[in-house]
């Protein structure tokens, strides 16, 4: 069976007569980019997926529900994952220029993200968007939008909402490591 894990692949078009006849083409499958880690559960999968203006592919993950994955820099979860069309990892990655090939994954850009359902280019701004979803405790959750950029760290676990948040004090979250949504 095949392991259930996240990933970016390409299809060949198949034109056929077109409108409603058009299909991928199930057998040209070409894997561009797969997570290491299986799903672990049912949950924070993220998936916003654009072509930035630099031409690569940008993917968001989630956490798979476990906060800690988030800042587990050998770990793909929680992270925005940056790779080229061909599926090599682009050398300026935060996570390659970091340490080299190997250790840091070389595909993340930026990470400490919990569950990033969308995100977006704004070309004409050259600004990436990454749309999040807040924690569990109603009384303090945020639902924050993020702007990305190579090698952020947006705090998850440790911060939730403006990294100044009183409701966070104690965790570790820290206005000069962690991005601030805006």
């Amino acid at each position: 069976e095949t392991p259930k894990r996240m990933r970016i692949a390409r299809f060949t078009h198949l034109e056929n007569q077109g409108g409603l006849t058009s299909r991928g083409d199930l057998t040209s499958e070409v894997v561009l980019w797969e997570d290491t880690d299986e799903y672990t559960s049912c949950c924070h999968f993220g998936g916003g997926i654009a072509f930035g203006p630099d031409g690569r592919i940008y993917m968001t993950t989630g956490d798979k529900s476990d906060g800690s994955l988030s800042q587990n820099l050998r770990s793909a979860s929680g992270s925005v994952i940056r790779i080229n069309k061909d599926g090599t990892i682009p050398q300026d990655n935060w996570g390659f220029a970091t340490d080299g090939p190997g250790g840091v994954l070389d595909e993340i850009w930026a990470y400490g993200l919990r569950n990033p359902f969308k995100a977006h280019w704004d070309l004409p701004t050259n600004r990436f968007f990454i749309a999040e979803v807040g924690g569990n405790e109603q009384a303090i959750a945020w639902e924050d939008l993020h702007l990305g950029a190579n090698g952020e760290n947006f705090g998850w676990p440790y911060c939730e909402g403006p990294c100044d948040n009183p409701d966070f004090f104690g965790t570790g979250c820290s206005c000069s490591q962690h991005n601030d949504p805006i």
